[in-house]
C-alpha cells in the first residue's frame, strides 16, 4: 500500500496492526485503505476544550510544539515500544513549521520507539536550529533526492541515518 500514501500522514504499527493517522481520512476511505488498516483522522482528534487548552499551552510556554501532548493524544495513546512510527515526510520540511512532525518525533524518541521520516524533501532554507535537533532524533531518514541527502549531511545528520530511494509515488 505504500505507493497510496500522501504526506502529512503518520504510520503507527503494533501488534501486527497498522494504524494510519491522517489529515486526509476521507481521500483514505475511497482509497479503501481503511479496509486494511485503522483511520485516525487528524482533524477529528480533539474537541474544543483540548484545543484550547493546547492553544494555552503554546501560548504560556512559548513553543509550537506544547500543545500537541494534547491534540496528538488520541495517536500516542496508540504507540508501545513495540510499535514503528513512519513519518511520511513529503514536503513537510519545506515550507512552515513542521509541528505536528516534530512533536511526534520527540514523543516518539522519548519513548524509545523507532521513528523513521520517509519520502521527505528538505529545504536547506529551513536547516535551523530547531529543524535540524528534530532531524537529529529520527532513528532513519529516508530522502528521495540527492540534493536533500546532501544537504542534511552537510548540515550535520549522521550519513549512516541517510538513505536516499526514488519517491514513493514512483515507485
Amino acid at each position: 500500500v505504500a505507493h497510496k500514501f500522501v504526506e502529512g500522514m503518520a504510520l503507527v504499527g503494533y501488534n501486527d496492526k497498522i494504524i494510519l493517522a491522517t489529515f486526509s481520512a476521507q481521500q483514505d476511505k475511497r482509497r479503501k485503505l481503511d479496509e486494511i488498516m485503522t483511520l485516525l483522522s487528524y482533524g477529528n482528534y480533539s474537541g474544543k476544550i483540548q484545543r484550547v487548552a493546547s492553544a494555552l499551552c503554546r501560548k504560556i510556554f512559548g513553543s509550537k510544539t506544547a500543545g500537541q501532548n494534547i491534540i496528538q493524544k488520541p495517536l500516542w495513546s496508540k504507540l508501545s515500544k513495540e510499535s514503528l512510527v513512519l513519518n511520511v515526510g513529503g514536503d513537510t520540511y519545506c515550507y512552515s513549521f513542521p509541528t505536528v512532525s516534530v512533536a511526534l518525533n520527540a514523543y516518539a524518541r522519548k519513548n524509545n520507539i523507532p521513528c523513521i521520516l520517509w519520502g521527505c524533501t528538505v529545504e536547506v532554507d529551513r536547516l535551523g536550529k530547531k529543524v535540524m535537533d528534530d532531524l537529529k532524533r529520527y532513528t532513519s531518514i529516508v530522502v528521495r533526492e540527492s540534493m536533500t541527502e546532501k544537504a542534511l549531511i552537510k548540515a550535520g545528520i549522521d550519513s549512516n541515518k541517510v538513505l536516499r530511494c526514488c519517491d514513493p509515488a514512483f515507485t
